[in-house]
């Protein structure tokens, strides 16, 4: 540990003085005596403006790394860590601690406690770790990941359970934000700029931050993805989300969107995706491409939208939408499930007829049970699975504002 007389030459060393056997344990500053735990708690101290390694475990403290590529680990206390200027790793243990990691591809580790990470300008890395944690993001911190959990040498990875999170700095706004998956990835990025934040796994429940402070709003994770469509990335997303209600566009690709009993909107996007949601009154937007729709349990609203589309309803009673330039979509009112196969629906359904779509332009025919609509003078129509059957029938037709009565429809 060195001293410096500021604007000279003038500087005393105290050599080991991490190594208790070796220190000076009091300072006398003017009318101060301080111990040297009180010194390093109260005092901003440094690092030397290369590449430093400091080890302290022994009380509280208060160190800027300053320039180089510096590592700093602590102990078990209240301790506060400037990275600065380099590519830094900071350690802290136990403890209530603050690690900024300043300018520079950083990594964090704040072990055990309530903690505060920012990492700064660059590219970060933060492992939050035990406690409820606070992460910092702001506008030109650059590409950060969250990890929020503790990485443990010992053991290795070991999950948090806190109540986590994560602070938009200011000048960030929600109209600012956009938020995707990436398989068990989310990522918020800052509309213009190349500043994107990602919390890794949050799929996991164990790995989750919990609540988001943009502006003046506190949002759980299950109010914002509740309340504010999402999306997967441009390419062929796999993404199961079964905590909460979700609203999701999988953009481009061939997505799989799997969710659970809540009330979930899916869009499936370009591409042939298939979108499958559980419990809960659901919608179901299929958008471009050769759709699989399963609605599961619920009063569910499917859309197969453009393209040859296969829309599954399951229990409750759902509404099918086909609209002109929907293609050839067939309609299976019933449930599929991979345990128990399918599971036959007993509810009211209804399959409505978009506008542009008036009753003079439908025909409609038999096959063998299944029911045909076809879109007079195009290619488009829908096929009802197993009409003739009257667990699996479509009870109500709607097509331009009048309900085609069941006797007529079956009397073709």
């Amino acid at each position: 540990m060195s001293f410096a007389v500021t604007g000279t030459d003038d500087q005393v060393t105290i050599r080991n003085i991490t190594d208790s056997r070796q220190q000076v344990e009091r300072f006398v500053i003017g009318a101060e005596t301080l111990s040297l735990y009180e010194l390093v708690a109260s005092w901003v101290g440094s690092g030397s403006a290369g590449a430093d390694s400091l080890t302290w475990n022994q009380s509280a403290i208060i160190l800027d790394g300053l320039a180089g590529d510096d590592t700093i680990t602590t102990g078990s206390y209240a301790d506060t860590l400037y990275g600065g200027v380099g590519n830094d790793t900071l350690n802290s243990g136990a403890g209530n601690d603050v690690l900024n990691g300043g300018d520079g591809s950083d990594t964090l580790n704040a072990g055990a406690g309530d903690d505060h990470l920012n990492g700064g300008a660059g590219n970060d890395t933060l492992y939050g770790g035990a406690g409820n944690d606070t992460y910092r993001f702001e506008r030109g911190d650059g590409q950060d990941v969250i990890h929020d959990l503790y990485q443990n040498s010992s053991y290795g990875y070991i999950y948090d359970g806190g109540t986590d999170t994560l602070v938009f700095g200011e000048g960030i706004t929600r109209a600012d934000l956009s938020w995707s998956f990436d398989g068990s990835d989310m990522s918020f990025a800052v509309t213009g700029t190349d500043d994107q934040v990602t919390i890794r796994n949050i799929t996991d429940s164990r790995q989750q931050v919990e609540r988001f402070v943009i502006g003046a709003e506190t949002l759980s994770l299950y109010e914002l993805v509740a309340s504010w469509v999402g999306s997967g990335s441009a390419g062929a997303d796999s993404l199961t989300w079964n905590q909460s209600a979700i609203i999701l566009d999988g953009l481009a690709g061939d997505d799989t969107i799997t969710t659970g009993s809540y009330a979930d909107t899916l869009y499936g996007g370009t591409g042939n995706d298939i979108l499958r949601a559980n419990g809960g009154n659901d919608i179901l937007d299929g958008g471009a491409g050769n759709d699989i729709l399963n609605a599961g349990m619920g009063n569910d609203i499917l859309v197969g939208g453009t393209g040859n589309d296969s829309l599954y309803g399951g229990a409750g009673n759902d509404t099918y939408r086909f609209e002109r330039g929907d293609g050839q979509d067939v309609i299976h009112d019933l449930y599929q499930n991979s345990s128990y196969g399918y599971i036959y629906d007993g509810g009211t359904d209804t399959l409505v007829f978009g506008e542009g779509i008036a009753r003079a332009d439908l025909s409609w025919s038999f096959d063998g049970v299944d029911l045909t609509f076809t879109v007079i003078g195009t290619s488009d129509r829908v096929i009802v699975k197993d009409m003739a059957n009257s667990e699996t029938r479509i009870e109500n037709i709607l097509v331009g504002g009048e309900t085609l009565s069941l006797s007529e429809v079956m009397s073709v």
